[in-house]
């Protein structure tokens, strides 16, 4: 019989994605994954198009999405269908926190709208197991169990 996976979220690093962005890995599966995303005051994504859906549910901060004005606090649920696309971007005095699950990729565009890279579940494992590496941490078996690609040792 299966049994529930308990990961210990609060005793995980964050993870620096790139100035003002970090996240904290909560679950790697074969096609997507769960995470809490840290974005500093003043910081934003950037134009991005999901290839997946996306559910975030905000836990922090406020964050304001540029192509509609919306802002979004704590409690705040988002569902993005795949294709949609958004820019968005932390306002006010505190981080933003948000619990992400998505499938497929992020693809940031740039000027021209062309897709200038992308993240998903196959960059977010590597970035917390360089990371892991990096800082000499063991990687949390946990986070793994939804992947049939389990962390290098």
């Amino acid at each position: 019989m299966p049994t529930a996976n308990i990961v210990p979220s609060q005793s995980l690093p964050w993870v620096p994605l790139r100035a003002g962005m970090w996240m904290r890995p909560l679950c790697f599966l074969d096609e997507g994954y769960s995470l809490q995303l840290r974005v500093g005051e003043g910081t934003g994504t950037g134009p991005h198009r999901h290839t997946g859906e996306v559910n975030a549910l905000m836990l922090s901060g406020r964050r304001r999405i540029f192509n509609t004005g919306e802002v979004l606090g704590p409690g705040d649920f988002v569902h993005e269908p795949p294709g949609n696309e958004d820019d968005w971007g932390c306002e006010g005095e505190d981080d933003c926190v948000l619990m992400i699950t998505l499938t497929g990729k992020v693809e940031y565009l740039d000027a021209a709208g062309n897709v200038d890279h992308f993240t998903d579940t196959n960059t977010a494992q590597a970035a917390y197991l360089d990371y892991c590496a990096r800082e000499n941490i063991r990687p949390v078996p946990e986070l793994f169990r939804g992947s049939r690609r389990p962390p290098r040792a």
